[in-house]
């Protein structure tokens, strides 16, 4: 297995691939804005490739001053979850600063398929050891229960670094009016 790095043309081929056909549309920020950042140097696609197949990807976003990371999306392909490769593959992306983390809250109604899912993946990140914050985001309509992996530092210093980088990820007038951090609205 090896890690490659994407240039925007795969990332944008990546996105089609992976991302759409798993995540819901109102938790898919458009392509531009990753492009944008990737441009900038703030956001970097790294996939997972055996053989000739990719078989996972990470979108990770940046704070202006390298600080943190956002793991913006994280994705196995079907036939190789369950097997190890997530795990390996995250670990891989532990480093010096702190990997910040965002899960949909176990807190919200959803129906008892999606809060299995939830649930799942959770427990994946458990396993792996991120260490999940006392805090929530709301983000859009989304609410994200905010994790962290790598170097320890406290919830609150959690919290600063992830509204960081969606304050640097956002126009001020769509920060303003999307993003609530930290969210108090769930029980």
């Amino acid at each position: 297995m090896e890690y490659i790095k994407a240039d925007i043309k795969l990332a944008k081929r990546l996105y089609k691939e992976f991302l759409i056909p798993n995540f819901n549309s109102d938790e898919l920020k458009p392509f531009a804005i990753i492009k944008h950042h990737m441009r900038r140097g703030n956001y970097e696609v790294t996939a997972l490739k055996e053989n000739d197949d990719i078989i996972a990807v990470a979108f990770v976003m940046f704070a202006p001053n390298k600080s943190a990371r956002l793991l913006d999306y994280f994705v196995v392909s079907e036939s190789h979850r369950s097997q190890g490769v997530g795990g390996a593959f995250l670990q891989s992306l532990k480093g010096e600063t702190p990997l910040i983390i965002e899960t949909e809250s176990l807190k919200e109604k959803v129906s008892e398929s999606q809060f299995a899912e939830r649930k799942r993946r959770d427990s994946f990140y458990q396993r792996n050891g991120v260490h999940k914050t006392k805090y929530t985001a709301k983000i859009w309509s989304c609410f994200y229960d905010i994790w962290c992996l790598g170097s320890s530092p406290s919830d609150d210093e959690v919290l600063k670094l992830y509204d960081l980088l969606y304050s640097s990820m956002l126009p001020k007038k769509m920060y303003d009016k999307f993003c609530t951090i930290p969210y108090k609205g769930l029980p």
